[in-house]
C-alpha cells in the first residue's frame, strides 16, 4: 500500500490514457496549433463517468476507502474490450474478454501493457469472487475496477471501453495491422470471421482467410478483431493476450508513421468508437507533453504469471503472494 492516504474520487492526473490517443495527440497535430482542431475531436468522444448502481462494490465500505498502489508520476488505465455489440447508451453488458492495464511511467519513460486472463479470479470488495470477465458481466465496470484494485492493491485512473467491432473501425482507418498467422490460427479464425461477417453484414466469406495465408498477413479490421479473439488454440488464453498486445504494438507503429491528413481521419474514426471517463479539459491538460510519450518505449506483461499460479481447468488462480510485488515492480518500477 501506499504510503499517503489518497482522496475517494479518481486522480486528477487525467492525462493520457491508452496507446489509441497517445497515438493520435502527437507532435504533428499539436504543433499545428491546432486548440480547436483537437476540441472538436474530443467531442466526438462517448465521455461515461463511472456510476454506482445496486451491484456495486460501493456496498462495500471498503470499495473505495483503501489504499491503493500508486504514484504521482504513473498513470494507469484499464482498457476494457467486450464481446457484445455494445454501444453507448445500451444497456446490456457482454463479456470483458479483453482486460488490459495500460501504464504509463513518467520516471522510467515506457508504457507497459498488463492483460489480465479473462479466467483470473479476482475478489470483489466486501466478498466473493469470480472470473475477471464475469465480474464485469455480473456487476459492471465498477465494481471490475473495484475488484482489480482490491485483488492486485493497484491504483486504477480511468478507463477505455471498446467493443471489438469497434475495433474493425479503428484498425481499418489505420490501414491495417501485420500479424504471423499459424495455420492453427486459420481454422478459429474462419468461423470467428463468419460471425463477424453476419454481425457487420457482410456476405459470410467475405475476407476469411485460407490455409494459404499462413505468414506474414496485412489483417484488415475484421480479421484483426478474429485474430485477437482467437482462444481454442494450443495457446488458449495465453496467446489470445499475447494476440492483443501484438496487435497494439503493430497499431502503434502504423499510426507513428501517418501524415498529419491521414491522423485526421483517424482520429474522427477513434474518437467516434471508444467510450472513456475522460473529459476533453482532462486530455487538453497534457496535449504538450504528448511528443515526448510517443519515445516511450513498450513493455508487455500478463497476469497470472509464469510460475505464480495453478489453474484448475475453468479458473486461473494467481499467486498474490508472487503476483503482487512482481507487477507493482513492473508498473511502478523506474
Amino acid at each position: 500500500m501506499s504510503e499517503s492516504k489518497e482522496k475517494k474520487k479518481r486522480s486528477k492526473w487525467k492525462t493520457f490514457f491508452i496507446i489509441l490517443l497517445v497515438l493520435i495527440l502527437i507532435a504533428g497535430v499539436v504543433s499545428a496549433g491546432a486548440y480547436m482542431f483537437l476540441l472538436n475531436k474530443f467531442n466526438k468522444l462517448n465521455f461515461s463517468a463511472l456510476s454506482q448502481d445496486e451491484t456495486s462494490a460501493e456496498s462495500s465500505p471498503d470499495a473505495d476507502d483503501m489504499d491503493y498502489r500508486s504514484d504521482k508520476d504513473v498513470l494507469n488505465v484499464l482498457l476494457v474490450g467486450v464481446d457484445n455489440d455494445y454501444l453507448p447508451g445500451m444497456e446490456q453488458r457482454g463479456n470483458s474478454d479483453g482486460i488490459v492495464i495500460v501504464s504509463l511511467n513518467k520516471n522510467s519513460g515506457k508504457i507497459i501493457l498488463t492483460s489480465i486472463l479473462r479466467d483470473t479470479m479476482i475478489s470483489i470488495p466486501g466478498g466473493g469472487s469470480d472470473k475477471a470477465t464475469m465480474v464485469y458481466h455480473n456487476h459492471g465496470l465498477d465494481t471490475l475496477i473495484d475488484s482489480l484494485q482490491y485483488t492486485f492493491d493497484i491504483k486504477i485512473d480511468n478507463y477505455l471501453l471498446v467493443n471489438y467491432l469497434n475495433v474493425i473501425n479503428i484498425i481499418d482507418a489505420a490501414g491495417g495491422v501485420d500479424a504471423e498467422i499459424t495455420s492453427e490460427n486459420i481454422s478459429e479464425m474462419q468461423t470467428k470471421m463468419k460471425n463477424i461477417n453476419y454481425l457487420v453484414g457482410d456476405p459470410a466469406d467475405s475476407d476469411v482467410l485460407g490455409y494459404e495465408d499462413v505468414g506474414t498477413v496485412r489483417l484488415n479490421g475484421k480479421q484483426a478483431a478474429a485474430f485477437m479473439r482467437l482462444r481454442l488454440t494450443s495457446e488458449n488464453d495465453f496467446g489470445r493476450t499475447a494476440r492483443v498486445r501484438q496487435v497494439l504494438s503493430e497499431l502503434k507503429n502504423r499510426v507513428t508513421e501517418m501524415s498529419l491528413s491521414e491522423l485526421n481521419d483517424f482520429a474522427n474514426v477513434v474518437m467516434e468508437n471508444i467510450t472513456t471517463d475522460l473529459s476533453a479539459k482532462d486530455i487538453m491538460g497534457i496535449i504538450a507533453s504528448a511528443p515526448k510519450y510517443l519515445k516511450y518505449s513498450l513493455e508487455t506483461n500478463r497476469i497470472p504469471m509464469d510460475d505464480a499460479y495453478y489453474s484448475d481447468g475453468s479458473y486461473i488462480h494467481p499467486d498474490l503472494d508472487k503476483t503482487i510485488p512482481a507487477l507493482h515492480d513492473s508498473i511502478f518500477g523506474e
